[in-house]
């Protein structure tokens, strides 16, 4: 029904919000306003589908993950105006009337959630009694996180996703890799931010997948890999490829030219001033050592190989990452046939 002109919504009692929201709107507004006591925090608001990015601290204070969320003043019109169903994780609405509603999408209902807070009497004047919306289900740590990810996955899962893993730490020269929640990231340099994030492994159950960018302008389309809306990274510039036993050399040489591809456009940079200072030095062994070392300059320092003497470089794994004004400890061998002394 439309809302006519000077018309309000039914009477709350909610400080700083004496009327229920009448429109698409109001709900974005009242949802500004209680999202840090629903432990959201809002990442950008913007125009078109979906309506917002926010942080969810539900499952942990610490750590909040990144989730896309759609307005909505009736969760039924997400269905009625044809919105991809994974192109949202939430819908926020005022009224949830979507019966059939599907269970990937979580649904909150504010004329519900401002009950809990203080100030309120916890009634809203309807003519219709609040319909019922089932608890949303706490996250299982297999969907939180990469190392749980890989115990719950079938062995065959989890032995082809380390290997590629493996095989794309060789293909892709001076990449830095980590664990990024329930997927394994990789990335052209540090910081290891979304900026610089070049392929994605996703491992489910049974199946192995993996998302790399592209450079429209290079990339030769392939018969393996389909082009996605762009999750990963922004819109036209992100594929997908199942991989299999039978198709994984294919995959890691499509992974490797779009990785090329990436790298011959980057603009050349001049060298950043790295200053490292050491701190400390200890003596695990005569032929190890344990050696600390202080980041003194403004850039993030990837350590990945060292040198004692004239003998050539040592390389070590996983590379040690030390942020500016930071500590790391790193433990290095001596060369073959060499021990270390104690004061040299």
């Amino acid at each position: 029904m439309p809302v006519k002109k000077d018309q309000v919504g039914q009477k709350i009692s909610f400080p700083g919000f004496n009327y229920a929201p009448a429109t698409e709107q109001g709900v974005v507004l009242l949802f500004g306003m209680v999202c840090y006591s629903l432990k959201f925090a809002i990442e950008t608001v913007r125009q078109g589908f979906p309506d917002a990015i926010v942080i969810d601290y539900r499952d942990d204070p610490d750590r909040g993950f990144r989730k896309r969320v759609e307005f909505e003043f009736r969760s039924s019109k997400f269905h009625k105006q044809h919105h991809p169903i994974d192109g949202a994780d939430i819908i926020v609405c005022w009224k949830h009337d979507w019966e059939s509603c599907p269970k990937e999408i979580e649904v909150i209902e504010l004329s519900k959630e401002i009950h809990a807070f203080e100030g309120g009497t916890g009634q809203v004047r309807e003519e219709e009694p609040p319909k019922t919306v089932p608890e949303p289900k706490k996250k299982p740590d297999y969907a939180k996180s990469w190392e749980a990810r890989v115990k719950w996955a079938s062995q065959h899962s989890r032995d082809l996703a380390l290997h590629l893993i493996d095989r794309l730490k060789a293909e892709l020269p001076n990449t830095v890799q980590r664990p990024s929640f329930k997927w394994y990231a990789f990335y052209t340099q540090v910081p290891m931010t979304d900026k610089n994030r070049c392929a994605v492994v996703m491992m489910g159950k049974n199946v192995v997948r993996l998302a790399f960018r592209i450079n429209p302008d290079t990339f030769k389309p392939d018969s393996l890999s389909t082009e996605v809306k762009g999750w990963f990274f922004p819109q036209g510039t992100e594929r997908r490829v199942p991989v299999t036993t039978k198709n994984f050399e294919d995959v890691v040489k499509i992974a490797r030219s779009a990785y090329e591809g990436l790298v011959s456009v980057e603009p050349k940079r001049e060298p950043e001033k790295q200053v490292l200072r050491l701190v400390r030095a200890d003596l695990i062994s005569d032929t190890a050592a344990r050696i600390s070392l202080e980041n003194l300059g403004t850039n993030y320092v990837l350590l990945n190989r060292y040198a004692i003497g004239s003998l050539g470089q040592h390389i070590f794994a996983p590379s040690k990452l030390i942020e500016p004004g930071k500590l790391g400890d790193i433990t290095i061998l001596a060369d073959p046939g060499s021990k270390f002394e104690k004061g040299k």
